[in-house]
């Protein structure tokens, strides 16, 4: 049976420390955490070659 991962909660999001890097949602997206920046990032499969590919989606709080 997979494992469930639930959701990220925006506070979860906003008090998340570099110790807790990557936070994981369980859909693909995680949050990778340094000490000077949060940044989304997105794992996919491509539908033809099916290889795993990484995505940057920006930062965390978007200015």
């Amino acid at each position: 049976m997979p494992k469930v991962i639930k959701p990220l909660t925006a506070t979860e999001v906003k008090n998340a420390k570099p110790e807790d890097s990557p936070l994981q949602d369980g859909y693909g997206l995680s949050l990778i955490i340094t000490e000077h920046s949060k940044r989304w990032s997105f794992r996919y499969s491509r539908p033809i070659t099916k290889k795993r590919n990484d995505i940057s989606l920006g930062a965390y709080p978007e200015c």
